[in-house]
C-alpha cells in the first residue's frame, strides 16, 4: 500500500479500505456492539470493519476513552473476540485524530497498547508497521500467524515508548537533582527530586484531561500569569505548593 493512499484513507476514516488492501476479510457482523463501562457510564458503539481471526473494531466518539474506560472496554471486547482484536477510536469532530488500542500478550505479561496520532506525520510509525500484519489477498491465514503479526507490530511500540520514557526521565531526574540546594545528603536529594518530578507528571496528565479549569495548558499559563503578577521564581510558593 502506498503511503499517500494510506494517509488518504486515514483522513477519510476508511478503515475498511485499509484492511481490505492488507488482505483482511470483510466483517460478517452487521450490527454494532454497544458497551457501557461502569466507570463512567458512557456508551461506546463498536462497528466491526474487518476480521482475519482477529477482529477489527472502529468506534467513533466525542471524547477518547480514558485509561480506566479502556481497561473496562478491553474486558468486554475480549469476550467477543476469539483470538484477539484491534480497536480504533475516532475523534468525531477532528479529521485526523485516532487512537488504536491493541492487547499484546508476551511470555510474561499482557499489555494494552495504544497508538495515538493527530497528524499524518505522527502516523508514520503505524504505516511502517503495516507489513507485520498484511497478508496475501484471498488466501486463508492461520489465526496464530495473524495474532503473531499484530503482536510483533504493536509490542515494538510498547517497548520503545517505555524505554524512551525511562531514559528521558533519568536524564531529567539527574539534571534536576544537581540543581537542588540546601539538601546535603545525596539520598535525600534523590528522594526529593523523585517526589517533585512524580508530582509534576501527575499534574501534567491531569491538565491534559482538562481537569484544571478545562485548560490543557494550565501549568504553562499559570506560570506566565505568576511571573507577570508576582515576578520570577514565585510559581512554586504561590501556586504549585
Amino acid at each position: 500500500m502506498e503511503k499517500k493512499q494510506f494517509l488518504q484513507w486515514l483522513s477519510e476514516k476508511n478503515f475498511y479500505a485499509i484492511f481490505q488492501e492488507m488482505g483482511w476479510n470483510a466483517s460478517t457482523q452487521a450490527y454494532p456492539l454497544s458497551i457501557t463501562p461502569t466507570s463512567t457510564g458512557r456508551t461506546f458503539e463498536f462497528y466491526e470493519v474487518a476480521q482475519l481471526g482477529v477482529k477489527v473494531f472502529v468506534c467513533e466518539t466525542d471524547l477518547l476513552p480514558l485509561a480506566a474506560e479502556r481497561n473496562a472496554l478491553d474486558t468486554r471486547l475480549r469476550k467477543y473476540s476469539e483470538a484477539s482484536y484491534i480497536t480504533i477510536f475516532v475523534k468525531r469532530d477532528e479529521t485526523f485524530h485516532h487512537l488504536w488500542m491493541v492487547p499484546v500478550k508476551t511470555v510474561d505479561k499482557r499489555s494494552l497498547v495504544t497508538v495515538e496520532y493527530l497528524t499524518p506525520n505522527q502516523a508514520d510509525f503505524l504505516y511502517a508497521k503495516l507489513a507485520d500484519f498484511t497478508f496475501p489477498i484471498g488466501l486463508n491465514q492461520n489465526v496464530l500467524d495473524v495474532v503473531d503479526g499484530v503482536t510483533r507490530a504493536f509490542a515494538v511500540n510498547a517497548t520503545k515508548i517505555t524505554k524512551t520514557f525511562y531514559q528521558e526521565f533519568k536524564k531529567k531526574h539527574t539534571l534536576f537533582e544537581k540543581g537542588i540546594q540546601n539538601i546535603t545528603e545525596a539520598y535525600d536529594r534523590d528522594w526529593y527530586a523523585s517526589v517533585m518530578l512524580n508530582r509534576l507528571m501527575f499534574c501534567y496528565f491531569i491538565q491534559k484531561k482538562g481537569f484544571f479549569d478545562l485548560d490543557k495548558h494550565y501549568l504553562r499559563n499559570r506560570l506566565r500569569e505568576t511571573q507577570v503578577k508576582r515576578g520570577k521564581c514565585q510559581f512554586y510558593g504561590s501556586l504549585y505548593r
